[in-house]
């Protein structure tokens, strides 16, 4: 059993201390540091994204009620990569691309608070498939 909550809480901690390593790889000038930092933040992403999706119909039973907050969901995340570029490229031009990792390492951990504030049942049973029902078998 985990709790989906917890998980993007810690994957929000995780994915904010990772984006430091974007400044030390900007300051140290070494490449390593950026690509490590790409890879963990890409590993988060892969399983920050299913999380997330997955957690819209613990909020949602009807099955229209559903279909559109999925919609609406993939709507505000395009939204999001659209309006994220344009501002902070807009962003890091006045405040430098330090200051734009800072501040998105900011967020990363004002996510993980808000998260932390949200009430409900988010545990899920990893559902073992022919493995659980050979075993219960016995």
């Amino acid at each position: 059993r985990y709790d989906r909550r917890k998980m993007m809480i810690a994957l929000d901690v995780v994915a904010g201390i990772s984006v430091m390593t974007y400044i030390l790889a900007v300051r140290s000038g070494h490449v390593e540091l950026l690509f490590l930092a790409t890879v963990i933040r890409s590993i988060i992403q892969a399983i920050y994204e299913p999380t997330t999706r997955s957690i819209v119909p613990m909020f949602v039973s009807d099955a229209e009620d559903l279909k559109r907050a999925a919609t609406m969901n993939g709507m505000i995340w395009s939204g999001m990569l659209i309006m994220g570029g344009i501002i902070s490229g807009y962003i890091s031009a006045i405040i430098g691309v330090e200051a734009c990792f800072l501040l998105d390492s900011f967020t990363y951990f004002v996510s993980a608070v808000i998260m932390s504030n949200v009430k409900g049942d988010f545990m899920v049973v990893p559902k073992m498939g022919n493995v659980e029902q050979h075993f219960s078998k016995s």
